[in-house]
């Protein structure tokens, strides 16, 4: 039996090495043609390369699934238009629900639509990357992504993110394709096939400690969330550092127990709060806030990198009765055209970041990645700074809207 098993497998491998040498020499053979050029025909195939027709069959019906080639009855097989179109995948990292929970995803999807449609290209969208060619054969819900890329049908990818990891990117960046990230992970960097894109985090932060600093605070907290992929997992967020740094310089002690850990979130199923952020930010604020009344203190300003987080963070600050800007004030990262701080805007010390230019920038390195043509392999973004009006808060928690845990 087991001699039986052995033959059956090495013809099964046999079968599948030759459909890879086809597809390579046909997909050769399609990029070098124009559109309307015919294909080799069936008796040319088998006889040159040596493959069935089992395996011939197989790698048409896939090609013209791809929609790079037109069967025709009667006259054979055709390059489509579509095989001389460029495809760019719009890839995130976590599922669709999470994702399209913030404003950044639409803003990127739309910029990604128009310049496909100026550019005449095919864009397509993937929720959820692989890390390994083993999970993406395992789990189904990676399979098309895997299909497209090892079927050569994706010639760029943005790498939109969230909850992304160094790993998803070494397995996307594995297959050719160029990619540009919206944030740096650390392992893919050297990579010729890949840029990424990041906001300058320490300039932000440091920009949040000035705006905290010059409104008189001195009891700063900080409150982040993790930037950088897979580093939350190795316990290291260089957002923390950043926010030390900028409290020395301005001679502030900071105490260590008034920096929130994210790893300590505990996850609260997302029934209660309009995002998973937006409950870690309730709970860092709940947990700070307790702390400094344990120590007799008075918490005067918090450092915030995302705008969720701060939505968290105003509905705990109502439910403990405490008044934005009389009480304590805001310093918050928040991306151009977000509405997640909506009726906030004028109270909170705003680190924005305008991500529709991150955006268009990060289409025409990818543009320039797919032609070949050289391009800068790491690009940051800085924050503009805006400050509120010098008078108390002009809205009341109860108008907005917000949901608190029961």
């Amino acid at each position: 039996m087991a001699t039986v098993s052995a033959g059956k497998k090495s013809s099964r491998e046999t079968r599948d090495h030759k459909y890879v040498k086809l597809r390579r020499l046909l997909d050769e053979y399609i990029e070098q043609g124009n559109v309307g050029d015919p294909l080799p025909s069936f008796s040319r195939m088998l006889s040159d390369l040596n493959v069935s027709q089992w395996v011939a069959d197989r790698a048409l019906q896939d090609l013209v699934a791809a929609g790079k080639i037109v069967r025709i009855n009667g006259k054979g097989v055709f390059i489509s238009e579509r095989a001389k179109q460029k495809t760019v995948a719009l890839v995130f990292g976590d599922h669709v629900d999470r994702v399209m929970s913030g404003p950044y995803p639409r803003i990127l999807m739309n910029a990604c639509r128009e310049h496909a449609l100026e550019n005449n290209l095919r864009l397509v969208t993937f929720f959820g990357v692989p890390q390994s060619e083993a999970e993406a054969d395992e789990d189904p819900n990676f399979h098309d992504l895997a299909k497209a890329l090892r079927g050569k049908e994706i010639d760029g990818i943005f790498f939109g993110g969230f909850k992304k990891s160094s790993g998803q990117l070494t397995w996307l960046t594995s297959h050719g394709a160029p990619v540009v990230s919206s944030d740096a992970l650390p392992s893919s960097r050297g990579s010729s096939a890949y840029v990424s894109f990041d906001v300058d985090w320490r300039e932000l932060v440091r920009m949040g400690v000035d705006a905290l600093a010059r409104q008189s605070c001195r009891d700063i907290a900080f409150i982040g969330n993790y930037h950088h992929g897979d580093l939350r997992a190795k316990g290291a967020n260089p957002d923390i550092a950043y926010f030390q740094e900028a409290m020395q310089e301005h001679g502030v002690v900071c105490n260590p127990e008034w920096i929130w850990d994210p790893r300590e979130y505990i996850s609260m199923g997302g029934r209660s709060m309009v995002s998973e952020a937006e409950a870690e930010g309730f709970q860092a604020m709940s947990e700070l806030w307790r702390t400094l009344n344990a120590q007799g203190r008075r918490l005067d300003g918090v450092v915030v990198t995302d705008d969720f987080l701060t939505r968290g963070c105003l509905s705990a600050a109502f439910k403990l009765g405490l008044r934005l800007n009389e009480d304590f004030k805001i310093a918050t990262h928040a991306n151009k055209g977000s509405d997640a701080l909506h009726r906030f805007e004028d109270d909170l010390s705003i680190m924005e970041v305008d991500a529709s230019e991150m955006a268009d920038a990060m289409i025409q390195t990818l543009t320039l990645m797919m032609r070949g043509k050289p391009y800068e392999a790491e690009q940051v973004f800085k924050p503009r700074l805006k400050l509120p009006f010098e008078s108390p808060s002009r809205h009341e928690y109860r108008n907005a809207g917000q949901r608190t845990p029961a």
